[in-house]
C-alpha cells in the first residue's frame, strides 16, 4: 500500500490489476486527491446518506482508470462490525465492476473474481481497521 503524499489516499498495490485502487476516508483527503490529480470542480465525496461510495476516474484518452473507494469513518463510527465488512464488500464489488468494465467487459471467472474480491476486502480493511479502531468502533 502507498498512502500519497499529502492527500491521505491509500492506493493499493496493484499486481496485476490494470485499475489503480484508493481508499479515502474524509472529505479533506478526497478534496486533495482530487487538486493532486487535477480533476476540476466540484466532487462530492461521498453522498450525504451513504456511509460508503467508490469513484470511478478514467483517463480521457482511455488508457487508465482509478476507483476510489470512500468510506466515511465519521458515519463508520459505532456502527457494527457486521455492517463495515458489509459496506466494504459492496464498495469492493463495484470496483470489481469498474475493472470489468476497464478491461472490455472481460469475464475473469467465478473463481478469480473470487480471489480478487476477497483480496480487495483484506486490502481495504487492511487500511481502515487501524483507523477506526482508534475510534472504537
Amino acid at each position: 500500500m502507498k498512502k500519497q503524499p499529502g492527500t491521505g489516499v491509500v492506493y493499493l498495490d496493484r499486481g496485476p490489476i490494470p485499475v489503480f485502487i484508493g481508499v479515502c476516508l474524509s472529505q479533506r483527503a478526497w478534496d486533495a486527491e482530487m487538486t493532486r490529480l487535477g480533476v476540476d470542480g466540484q466532487h462530492i465525496f461521498s453522498d450525504e446518506d451513504a456511509i460508503a461510495t467508490t469513484h470511478h476516474l478514467a483517463q480521457a484518452n482511455g488508457k487508465g482508470a482509478i476507483a476510489i473507494i470512500c468510506l466515511d469513518k465519521k458515519k463508520l463510527k459505532g456502527d457494527s462490525v457486521g455492517n463495515v465488512f458489509n459496506t466494504i464488500s459492496h464498495e469492493c464489488a463495484h470496483v470489481m465492476q469498474i475493472i470489468e468494465e476497464y478491461t472490455g467487459g472481460y469475464k475473469l471467472g467465478v473463481e478469480m473474481e473470487a480471489y480478487i474480491m476477497g483480496w480487495l476486502a483484506e486490502s481495504v480493511l487492511e487500511v481502515i481497521l487501524p483507523k477506526l479502531a482508534r475510534q472504537k468502533l
